[in-house]
């Protein structure tokens, strides 16, 4: 019925009707209407201001931030690889960038964080990625270790990065390197990424043999 209405605005009028709360499988299937996704986007994150917009479409900045904000609140212990696969597919064809500010780490005797290989694997159009392996708001859970970068999350996320074709620039931020996971890092981008620009590492320690 929608597609055989004749004018523009009888469409948008029922698209600022459409309901926000549908299922987000149904919407990414069924509506590309800039203004759709812009509303959508303002209703959800009312002061997050996103920046670069410049001519990005609305459902790439909504899914890409609806991603991040997934990630970056999983907890390890709750993680299922089937789970975050399913919503990654479904964000996948949109998402050209992903900036994860903070990532959760286990909080038990290791430190590991969220495994990030079913992620990067599965973003088959990922361009640019930042990733921060820190914590924000901690309080009571604080303990030593948990804004520490392991060999388990390098290992994870290179294993991801090695499906990233299409990857242009890579930053990581904050973290303290040890030789053996810049070598594996390095490695991972040659592999995987053909198209790769720009490789970033501010406020890491990286010691004095680097890539």
């Amino acid at each position: 019925y929608f597609r055989e209405l004749p004018l523009c605005e009888d469409r948008q009028y029922l698209l600022d009707l459409l309901d926000l709360n549908f299922p987000l499988e149904t919407l990414c299937a069924r509506v590309r209407s800039d203004a759709f996704w812009k509303r959508a986007f303002h209703h959800r994150w009312r002061t997050f201001v996103p920046i670069e917009v410049g001519s990005k479409p609305w459902i790439r900045i909504y899914l890409e931030q609806h991603l991040a904000e997934l990630v970056e609140h999983l907890k390890p212990n709750e993680y299922d690889q089937e789970s975050v696969k399913r919503i990654v597919e479904l964000c996948s064809p949109f998402v050209r960038e992903l900036r994860l500010e903070r990532l959760q780490p286990s909080l038990s005797d290791n430190s590991d964080h969220v495994p990030l290989d079913a992620v990067l694997a599965n973003l088959r159009r990922l361009q640019r990625i930042s990733v921060t392996y820190d914590v924000k708001d901690v309080g009571h859970n604080f303990f030593l270790g948990c804004a520490t970068i392991t060999e388990m999350d390098v290992k994870l996320m290179t294993q991801g990065l090695e499906r990233c074709g299409e990857l242009t620039e890579f930053r990581l931020h904050s973290s303290k390197l040890e030789p053996t996971m810049m070598k594996r890092i390095s490695a991972a981008l040659g592999k995987g990424c053909p198209q790769l620009r720009t490789i970033a590492f501010p406020h890491c320690r990286c010691g004095d043999i680097g890539l």
